[in-house]
């Protein structure tokens, strides 16, 4: 310890969404670590994950009868045109806040779309829609976790957490 005082390193989660921590110094007396109340987004916010250089944008997720679709725009990042391909049933997932796991039963990207896999062409900077749909109980009206299943020089996961399941209206 420097000069008597006491630094403590406190790493926090800056946010579940991103994923992404961050490092604090503080000094002086040893500190009580306090839970931190989750954040909520404002309305009709997009979550934001970016990943192996693509942005994915969360637009929502919108239930019509038993089917959900959530909603993402996907922005290639790096210099160069890149595709991409987006799982359903063997990658992409929800889960509920009671601990149900759902796969995704279609993946969407530009025009592709497959109850395997969706794959396109992604030119650099240009968003380009995408979606995944489950089939889910009435009783869901939250997801405790997205699971964005994708490949591109190599496999990888884009994850959202605390995302709403709307109605149209």
């Amino acid at each position: 310890m420097h000069s008597g005082k006491r630094f403590v390193l406190v790493t926090t989660v800056s946010s579940l969404i991103f994923g992404i921590a961050t490092t604090e110094i503080t000094s002086g007396s040893p500190a009580t670590l306090a839970q931190t109340p989750q954040q909520k987004k404002p309305q009709g916010q997009a979550s934001v994950v970016e990943d192996n250089s693509f942005k994915f944008q969360l637009q929502g997720c919108q239930r019509t009868g038993k089917n959900v679709t959530c909603s993402l725009l996907v922005t290639n990042l790096a210099e160069k045109d890149r595709s991409v391909t987006i799982f359903a049933r063997s990658g992409s997932r929800s889960f509920d806040f009671s601990g149900n796991e759902y796969a995704a039963q279609i993946a969407q990207i530009g025009k592709d779309q497959s109850s395997i896999r969706a794959k396109t062409v992604l030119l650099t900077g240009i968003p380009v829609k995408a979606s995944v749909s489950f089939e889910l109980p009435g009783k869901v009206t939250q997801f405790a976790a997205l699971e964005i299943s994708y490949h591109s020089d190599g496999a990888s996961k884009a994850v959202f957490r605390d995302i709403p399941v709307t109605r149209p209206k």
